[in-house]
């Protein structure tokens, strides 16, 4: 499972008060331990009280609006959508207070940061995404979610190499457009954002664990050219190749 956190949030907000519509790059989980008032993901409106928590997909636009106080506990992560499937909205907390505890012992390791907190904090996330895919049922994913799952390990598996998308979704017996329908509905990434993301991951781990020129780690990602490589990965970094090989070093 590559899971990674990004932030973490707890805080009472005042009733009254609302946030406009705005994404992030990650996952986003929302959690309301207390109070009332409504959020809208995407399309979707949703009501949200005390034991709900949203799944807010990467870069889907959402709002909110508090109706009384409110302790939230939120924040954003890094995910493949792999092998836990995560669904975009609102849900009851049915594990009987684990997620809760789960988020608060998330949130007492970034306190603290005792030695190997970050190693503690992905060890809580991953046990926090299973009971979240517990209370979605995804464990039950059926045809639909084996297929799913066969498309995105084969994506992993052969990201740095030229893919056809479209024959992959026929090998899968569906249209093109059908497919990319599905994916993105599913995973939050089109497929081929979802190739570019793991062809991201792929070339940090070549910018940190190999002295490799820049061009041909663009090459061996799957990557058209240096330009190319260097434009999108700091599209989806914040810095280029040659700045994150520099500070992933110290």
């Amino acid at each position: 499972m590559n899971c990674t956190l990004d932030f973490f949030v707890a805080d009472t907000r005042a009733g009254g008060t609302h946030i406009d519509f705005h994404e992030h790059a990650g996952y986003e989980l929302v959690y309301y331990a207390s109070g009332i008032g409504s959020t809208q993901i995407g399309d979707a409106a949703f009501e949200y009280g005390g034991g709900h928590f949203a799944i807010i997909p990467p870069r889907c636009r959402h709002n909110e609006y508090r109706r009384s106080d409110t302790y939230v506990l939120f924040f954003v992560f890094f995910y493949d959508n792999t092998p836990i499937p995560l669904r975009s909205g609102l849900y009851t907390d049915t594990s009987g207070g684990r997620m809760l505890e789960l988020l608060h012992c998330m949130m007492e390791e970034l306190r603290g940061q005792s030695s190997f907190y970050e190693i503690q904090l992905r060890s809580l996330l991953a046990q926090l995404l299973v009971e979240v895919g517990r209370v979605q049922g995804a464990g039950e994913r059926g045809e639909l979610g084996d297929k799913l799952v066969y498309a995105t390990n084969y994506i992993q598996q052969y990201a740095g190499e030229k893919l056809n998308l479209p024959a992959l979704a026929a090998s899968l017996g569906y249209s093109y457009d059908y497919f990319r329908h599905l994916f993105k509905r599913e995973t939050g990434y089109s497929p081929m954002q979802y190739v570019v993301h793991r062809r991201v991951d792929l070339a940090k781990s070549l910018l940190r664990d190999s002295g490799k020129p820049i061009t041909a780690i663009a090459l061996e990602c799957g990557f058209g050219s240096g330009p190319q490589f260097s434009a999108m990965f700091k599209e989806r970094t914040g810095v280029s190749p040659k700045e994150y090989r520099r500070s992933s070093r110290g």
